[in-house]
């Protein structure tokens, strides 16, 4: 009998008082190119573990920018009062300005996975997924579509768990817990589903994250939330999947963070959980228990076991103080990168979550996990919360910081942080290197 559910005790990792590190531009500067040089190349799991994708293709790759056969697939998410659109380019290298909108392929629905040299697009208003290639003119090139209309999905995003060529699985979440697997070669549905019933909670709804490959596992990272009112599971979950045998999927837990974000694969073969409590859920939620909410942090499942390891937290809240954590990036295994609420500007007089996330008071920071310090990254414009997915290409980490009209991308890397291009009236929604 397969135990799919596990728990380990509260752990308690005493932490000191919040600190700022005051440093020169220079020395931040130079914090932030230590921590990329770091990783290398070699390793796209700490920087940039999450990027490496369902199917663990990496977007960290040799210097090739600009090369004849280049291909960089950008996504822009444009706003407008009627809704959202998604302008998809495939350029030779970043911009450095606005795009030409002209030039790219228009959808009004575009979650986008990379895998085994594909594009998969799934629109969740029709509830289909397409599959495109690139051609040497750059072009997205559509090769062939299935449908999941027949199966009654919800129009959410949803991610795949791809395990081969010829097997991935849809994986429904929320009201619909299940994994419905599909043919990325023949994109054809297989007729199989496998209940993910065992990873529900009472009285909120199940988001899982997307799946990323950590040695021979696949590893989702798991939340339990009631968006409407603001309730919270406290604790993290952990889906592994066994693509050899995916119907023994398991479930574990840790209840020292909250908010199942996403995850990064350790060089090592460690899984890294990132669990953010948003500021709504500190300042105007509960937990489901009455408890207080868990951090917003780091967590570690080790190679080869079968839990989170205790001894391992990195509480990005408790380090910086900050009230509302928006976004937490992994550098290296001492340092993050981490969007929050400025832990200098009171929210007092914030008389709702909806003024908390409209907030033009967020900053980037880079945390020290072992010294305990925050070091502001003035280089990064103070402005608005939004989309904090990882986005890295080529040993660079892109992040966004938002104005009333555009969102402004910067570039992360070993030789500093640099504002790269703007999108106007949008933001990134999408950014990989195909080739």
């Amino acid at each position: 009998m397969t135990m799919r559910l596990t728990f380990i005790l509260p752990f308690e990792v005493p932490m000191p008082a919040p600190q700022p590190l005051k440093l020169s531009v220079l020395s931040v500067i130079s914090l932030a190119a230590s921590a990329l040089v770091a990783c290398g190349d070699a390793d796209s799991t700490a920087l940039g573990g999450a990027g490496a994708g369902p199917g663990g293709t990496g977007s960290m790759g040799g210097d090739v920018a600009g090369s004849n056969d280049s291909a960089i697939v950008l996504i822009e998410r444009v706003f407008s009062p009627e809704g959202r659109l998604y302008y998809a380019s495939v350029v030779s290298e970043m911009p450095t300005g606005p795009l030409d909108r002209s030039q790219a392929r228009e959808f009004t629905s575009a979650d986008v996975e990379l895998f085994d040299g594909k594009l998969f697009v799934r629109d969740r208003e029709s509830n289909t997924m397409t599959r495109f290639s690139v051609s040497s003119e750059r072009q997205l090139v559509q090769e062939a579509q299935l449908s999941f209309q027949p199966l009654g999905l919800d129009s959410i995003r949803f991610y795949s768990a791809y395990l081969s060529p010829t097997r991935a699985f849809l994986i429904s979440d929320e009201d619909d817990m299940r994994m419905i697997e599909w043919n990325p070669s023949t994109m054809q549905l297989a007729g199989n589903e496998i209940s993910l019933d065992f990873v529900s909670k009472p009285g909120v709804s199940a988001s899982i994250a997307e799946p990323i490959r950590v040695g021979n596992e696949l590893v989702a990272n798991v939340a339990w939330q009631d968006y409407d009112n603001l309730v919270m599971y406290p604790g993290i979950g952990a889906l592994v999947i066994d693509p050899d045998a995916p119907e023994a999927a398991q479930l574990i837990e840790d209840p020292r963070v909250g908010g199942g974000y996403i995850s990064y694969s350790g060089a090592n073969g460690d899984a890294y959980l990132v669990g953010i409590v948003g500021g709504d859920y500190n300042l105007f939620g509960t937990t489901t228990n009455g408890e207080p909410m868990p951090a917003s942090g780091v967590v570690r499942i080790a190679k080869d076991e079968a839990n989170f390891d205790p001894a391992y937290l990195a509480d990005a809240r408790a380090i910086t103080g900050s009230p509302a954590i928006w976004a937490i990036h992994r550098i290296d295994d001492r340092t993050l990168l981490v969007q929050m609420w400025d832990p200098e500007t009171s929210t007092a007089d914030l008389a709702s979550a909806d003024d908390l996330n409209d907030g033009q008071e967020y900053i980037y920071a880079l945390v020290d996990i072992e010294a305990a310090t925050w070091t502001r990254l003035d280089a990064i414009a103070r402005g608005g919360a939004g989309n904090s997915i990882d986005h890295i290409l080529d040993g660079r980490l892109y992040v966004q910081s938002y104005t009333d009209e555009d969102a402004i991308i910067y570039s992360v890397s070993a030789t500093g942080i640099e504002e790269a291009f703007r999108v106007p009236g949008g933001d990134l929604w999408y950014l990989k290197r195909l080739r």
